[in-house]
C-alpha cells in the first residue's frame, strides 16, 4: 500500500482513508494479506469522473455532482484542479470543439480573450464561449457564425479554462 500511495503521490494515510472510503462503497474489500484489499469492481482506465455537460449551442445544461465515469487512458489524466465536462452542441465548433466531446478545464476564475472559458451562468447552468470586453460589457462569443454573440449577464463568472479536447471518433 506504501508502493501505491508513493506512485500515486499522496501519503500512505491518505490512501488507506481512501481504500477505507471505496470498501464502504463495495469497489474494494480490504485483506490480511498482500496488497492489504481486493478490487471487487472497477472501470477500466477510470482516471476521473464527468464533472457535468456545457452547452455550446442553444441548449445549456447543469452541471452538478460527477454525472458519469469517464475511461481514459492514463496520458490523458488531468492535474490537480482539473475537471472534465462533456459538450453539447454546436457553437464552438470553429475551434473544433463539437458535441459529445469532453473538454478538460483548469479552474480559474478569469481568462484571456484568446482563451476558450468555461463559464457559470446566472441560472446555475455552463457554457463553452470565449469572452470579449466590449466598452462595459462582456460578450459571450460563439466560434460558429452562425451563433450570435450575446451580453453576460451580471453574475455570469468564469469556472476555468479549457485546456484540452477529447474526442471519441468511434
Amino acid at each position: 500500500m506504501r508502493e501505491v500511495a508513493r506512485e500515486l503521490k499522496i501519503a500512505h494515510t491518505t490512501f488507506r482513508e481512501h481504500l477505507h472510503n471505496l470498501a464502504a462503497l463495495g469497489w474494494v474489500r480490504l485483506t490480511k494479506e498482500a496488497p492489504g484489499y481486493e478490487v471487487l469492481r472497477s472501470v477500466p482506465g477510470m482516471v476521473g469522473s464527468l464533472a457535468g455537460e456545457a452547452g455550446a449551442g442553444p441548449g445549456v445544461y447543469r452541471g452538478d455532482d460527477p454525472v458519469e465515469a469517464v475511461p481514459l487512458p492514463k496520458l490523458l489524466q488531468p492535474a490537480p484542479g482539473h475537471s472534465y465536462v462533456r459538450v453539447t452542441g454546436d457553437s464552438m465548433s470553429g475551434d473544433a470543439i463539437l458535441t459529445g466531446d469532453v473538454v478538460v478545464v483548469r479552474a480559474q476564475d478569469a481568462v484571456d480573450p484568446r482563451d476558450i472559458a468555461l463559464v457559470a451562468l446566472p441560472d446555475g447552468t455552463y457554457v463553452v464561449k470565449r469572452l470579449r470586453r466590449e466598452r462595459r460589457k462582456v460578450l459571450l462569443v460563439s466560434s460558429n457564425p452562425a451563433f450570435a454573440e450575446r451580453e453576460a449577464e451580471e453574475g455570469t463568472r468564469v469556472v476555468g479554462k479549457v485546456v484540452r479536447v477529447i474526442r471519441d471518433l468511434e
